[in-house]
């Protein structure tokens, strides 16, 4: 297994760029595992969770690897953006895309640009998803960060 390490600015258009990657290789994943009759289901129709990832640390996780790899079944804003546009990709026929703005306090968030130009922001709907679940407000559960520790070494 490669472990992949890019250092990149954190400007949204090369993010974005970055992101077209990981939803391309999404992409491959999807139509490899429908190839050996397995398929990938759609992202709301998991229990995967959004985290926020330890400061200092920002790993970049493939739908593979939020699905069976990720000790906690969570994934930030570009893992979940990244695997729902590539899903839209090969059962939507939606040419989805990863979009990446700045909030208001500085810190960037990924969300998904339909081909007819509607956003989905796909962390959120998932922290909506959990909240009902759990009774936990969204916004307690948006402040919560992953409980992976795996190494990369």
């Amino acid at each position: 297994m490669l472990h992949v390490r890019v250092n990149v600015p954190a400007v949204p258009a090369m993010l974005e760029a970055l992101a077209e990657g990981l939803v391309l290789f999404n992409v491959e994943l999807i139509k490899h595992a429908l190839e050996r009759g397995v398929q990938l289901p759609y992202i709301l129709d998991t229990n995967l969770v959004y985290r926020n990832e330890p400061v200092g640390r920002e790993w970049w996780e493939s739908a593979s690897d939020l699905l069976h790899v990720v000790t906690d079944r969570s994934g930030d804003c570009e893992d979940l953006s990244s695997y729902h546009a590539a899903w839209c990709r090969v059962f939507d026929d939606d040419h989805a895309s990863v979009r990446v703005f700045e909030n208001p306090s500085g810190s960037l968030h990924a969300v998904v640009e339909h081909e007819d130009g509607t956003i989905e922001d796909v962390s959120r709907e998932l922290l909506i998803a959990e909240s009902q679940r759990t009774g936990i407000s969204a916004r307690d559960l948006a402040k919560k960060t992953t409980t992976d520790t795996r190494s990369t070494s």
